[in-house]
């Protein structure tokens, strides 16, 4: 019993630190999304998703740096520009989740929430995506 609770919580780990939503990571796992949401938030589980960040430490404090690049980019963009903004912030919301991760604090939203949209915000997307298609035909 114990040796299956504990692939579940690697299970989950793994799940959470992709991205997953938590009805994919409950598909995983074979268990409820409450059981999910349980497993996650349980300081073993966090103390898991922490280590699997420990080799990483240096490479996220120099990713800071692009970060605060984006930002400073995106505060400055104008509703003409051909850069993809609003993916890049979206970007930078992930690399803030993986850094609260890497400190050992359970994600305050579920990965549902950060597949939602505004209308405005898939007008972007969807303009942007449009004009690089336009711009980039594809190779033959």
């Amino acid at each position: 019993m114990a040796r299956k609770t504990e692939t579940k919580r690697h299970i989950i780990a793994a799940g959470v630190v992709s991205g997953q939503s938590t009805e994919d990571i409950a598909r995983s796992a074979g268990c409820s999304v409450r059981q999910v949401q349980r497993i996650a938030s349980d300081m073993g589980t966090q103390l898991l998703i922490t280590e699997a960040f420990a080799p990483h430490t240096k490479k996220l404090a120099k990713l800071a740096t692009r970060v605060l690049y984006v930002i400073e980019k995106a505060l400055l963009a104008h509703k003409d520009d051909n850069a993809d903004h609003a993916t890049r912030l979206k970007a930078v919301e992930r690399y803030g989740d993986v850094l609260a991760m890497a400190q050992g604090k359970a994600p305050e939203t579920t990965a549902e929430v950060k597949t939602q949209f505004t209308w405005e915000e898939f007008q972007i997307l969807y303009q942007s995506r449009r004009t690089n298609i336009e711009t980039d035909p594809p190779q033959s």
